[in-house]
């Protein structure tokens, strides 16, 4: 059923009823008929008429027999797996984004994501989905940050070029990942070169970095440290007079971060990670004799399998 001809020299056509039949009258002469439907191949018949003769055919579409096809389909990060409200940002995507005193802060970076809301204007401390900043897991391959800034949360405690990428679960948390309420954070430390020694550094409004990488065998084991300090104490101490209320007080903090993998063959690795960071604050009271020294940070060892 409704498989059609078509006579090019008569102009005409034909269409096949509901039973698969057909019927039409020609003048006498030799008629080029080509019947096709689709899914079918197309059969061309060659028919002569003479006058007064009637001719019946029976006519057999062959199926279309397609070669194998392969499809191939590729799906984002954002759809390769059933977490609900999981958003991936990786340092190149980070770097694009305006940096606050020339240093790229990878928290206020999330504070731009939808469902995050920054805890103050400048600070590192941000709200999830209505939780509170206490209520976020931030996690630094693997281990939990307690502390996550500096300057009292001006600057996160992650140097830039230390990172590899950041993975944020606003709801739907894994349960490996318990203890909280809002969110989880989970920072990854980039690998060393496997190939070649190298280095990079930058210097800042309020700080400079240093970042060495290597390979300690080649193609096989590799190593990554990474250091920030900030000169805060050196650009206040020009202006500050020795005889004020604040005279010979300074604040600095600094980063180390450091990482060692093993590749193990087949696709496994381990790792050995680690990072020390402290802010140090000392008060000098010339008017008062009074003197302290605070310093408060964060000490982080982690070990893994990868």
């Amino acid at each position: 059923p409704g498989a059609t001809g078509y006579m090019p020299s008569a102009n005409k056509g034909i269409a096949a009823d509901l039973e698969g039949r057909f019927d039409i009258s020609l003048k006498p002469g030799t008629y080029e008929v080509r019947f096709s439907y689709a899914g079918y191949n197309p059969t061309i018949l060659t028919v002569s008429l003479e006058e007064g003769e009637s001719k019946a055919l029976d006519i057999a579409l062959s199926n279309i027999t397609l070669q194998q096809v392969e499809i191939k389909a590729y799906i984002s990060d954002y759809t390769s797996g059933t977490a609900m409200g999981r958003t991936r940002l990786d340092m190149e995507t980070i770097k694009l984004l305006p940096a606050f005193l020339g240093e790229v802060d990878l928290l206020k970076t999330i504070q731009l994501l939808p469902g995050v809301q920054a805890a103050g204007e400048g600070s590192s401390g941000f709200y999830v989905r209505g939780g509170g900043p206490d209520q976020n897991l931030i996690l630094f391959d693997d281990a939990v940050v307690y502390n996550a800034s500096h300057l009292l949360g001006f600057f996160s405690v992650f140097n830039s070029d230390a990172i590899e990428g950041v993975e944020l679960y606003k709801g739907g948390m894994p349960a490996e990942y318990g203890e909280r309420l809002a969110s989880v954070i989970n920072i990854s430390q980039r690998k060393g070169s496997t190939e070649k020694f190298q280095g990079r550094g930058g210097l800042g409004v309020i700080s400079s970095r240093l970042t060495l990488e290597g390979p300690l065998i080649k193609n096989k084991a590799s190593f990554i440290f990474s250091g920030r300090r900030t000169y805060i104490d050196a650009l206040i101490t020009p202006f500050v007079s020795e005889e004020s209320d604040f005279g010979g007080s300074q604040y600095f903090f600094y980063d180390l971060n450091g990482r060692l993998d093993w590749d193990l063959g087949k696709g496994s690795s381990v790792y050995l990670s680690g990072y020390f960071g402290d802010d140090a604050f000392d008060f000098n009271s010339p008017q008062t004799e009074f003197k302290t020294n605070v310093t408060w940070g964060n000490r982080i060892v982690s070990a893994g399998h990868v």
